[in-house]
């Protein structure tokens, strides 16, 4: 059976932001390295060196670097690119993401070795080649970021005896949930994986019986685990078990998305007629999208036979559906792409990251008690249907205005104010 890959993106919030920010990769439009730090409440959360780390802290430790608070919604759609990615290599995929998306995993078939190298450098991800799914998870969390760990079939026993059990971590309650996902009939917690961790009190105590690695693990049975640890141990026990499981990866069903493609009768090297062309995409795709919002975009220069030969995407700072909005990003985008020497036979807009906007139900007025419906000093009182008795001396504050006539041009010079009776 063919080998699997595991892709994890530990540092997807700073890779998000600097696609965002026009910095992606840490390089500035200047050419020279920049760092993009993301912090939450106050604590470092990527990347993956000052994880942890106070922000007070990493600005004095690298005061050079863009700091900026974390945005989710953009960590979503850089997710959603790397699985698109991957997904151009192979069709056999498993999106695995989890809520916080550090903790996410790709599972795919590495037929392309040349394009997942490409894909881990560019994402700084972590990448483990294994005979299983299991195995390859592991192999990334150990692997460093913008590296790939191979794991070969006669390497396994090693590879599961030096194991630290430390590494395991929270990706414990991933893998258990993960073969939930895949069709495994687990027997620890249930019906629903619950949400154990390795902590450190945990594992000291693991530590103090010697069994510190997987390779010391996989001698006990299910009932030593659950006696000693309870359902920590069944739980660990279901993934130690499948660690040497092999299974055939499903197809990846894409997500939504709209195209638009416009191409030319001659081939051309003049920037006008791109841009015009792909403002006509734009008027096209705003008028496919219509309550659904993008937050992804790509833009791209068509050779002869309709591939295209340079292109460029982003992500945008927030969800859009305005033709204005997307026309600046094409134009800036295009800008870059368009040169003297260079022919395109046509241009292509892909809008990706799709989304409807949640209604929200706003309130006029605050739920709390004014002064009036409280009562008081300026004698109003309020009934029992909740309704406002206004007493004589707040009475007189209410004014009612009589329109004389509406169709007048200065409308308050036809209008009386009365007070309120």
């Amino acid at each position: 059976m063919e080998k699997v890959a595991c892709l994890m993106i530990p540092n997807l919030p700073s890779l998000a932001v600097g696609v965002a920010l026009g910095v992606a990769g840490g390089v500035a439009s200047g050419g020279s390295r920049r760092r993009v730090v993301v912090h939450e409440r106050g604590v470092v959360v990527s990347p993956l060196p000052l994880k942890g780390v106070p922000v007070e802290k990493a600005v004095a430790m690298v005061p050079d670097a863009l700091f900026t608070a974390r945005h989710h919604a953009l960590e979503q759609a850089a997710w959603e690119g790397a699985v698109e990615e991957v997904f151009r290599i192979t069709p056999l995929l498993e999106d695995h993401a989890q809520p916080d998306p550090c903790m996410g995993e790709i599972l795919f078939s590495p037929d392309d070795s040349d394009a997942v190298r490409r894909i881990v450098n560019r994402t700084e991800a972590q990448c483990g080649i294994a005979r299983t799914p299991v195995l390859a998870s592991l192999a990334a969390q150990t692997a460093s970021p913008g590296a790939i760990r191979v794991v070969d079939e006669d390497d396994e026993g090693d590879f599961v005896a030096g194991y630290k059990l430390q590494a395991l971590g929270v990706k414990l309650h991933a893998l258990g949930v993960r073969l939930q996902a895949s069709g495994v009939k687990l027997q620890a917690s249930g019906s629903q994986h619950k949400a154990y961790s390795l902590t450190p009190k945990a594992y000291s105590i693991f530590e103090l019986l010697g069994l510190s690695t997987l390779g010391s693990l996989l001698p006990l049975t299910r009932s030593q685990l659950a006696s000693r640890f309870g359902e920590l141990g069944e739980q660990i026990h279901d993934v130690l078990s499948h660690l040497f499981t092999e299974r055939v990866l499903a197809p990846y069903t894409p997500k939504p998305e709209v195209v638009e493609q416009e191409r030319f009768s001659d081939a051309t090297n003049e920037p006008q007629m791109v841009l015009h062309a792909m403002e006509r995409c734009i008027e096209r795709a705003c008028a496919v999208l219509q309550k659904q919002r993008a937050q992804r975009m790509e833009v791209m220069l068509l050779d002869a036979a309709d591939a295209p030969h340079t292109s460029d995407a982003r992500i945008l700072r927030m969800p859009v559906n305005e033709p204005r909005i997307l026309r600046t990003q094409a134009h800036a985008m295009l800008e870059r792409m368009c040169t003297r020497s260079m022919m395109s036979w046509g241009v292509r807009l892909r809008l990706a990251s799709l989304s409807v906007p949640r209604a929200e139900q706003t309130t006029l007025f605050s739920s709390g008690q004014s002064a009036v419906t409280a009562g008081g000093s300026n004698g109003s009182r309020q009934t029992a249907d909740g309704s406002v008795v206004l007493s004589e001396k707040t009475r007189r504050y209410f004014l009612t205005i009589n329109i004389i006539d509406p169709n007048a041009y200065c409308a308050d010079m036809f209008a009386t104010l009365q007070p309120r009776r």
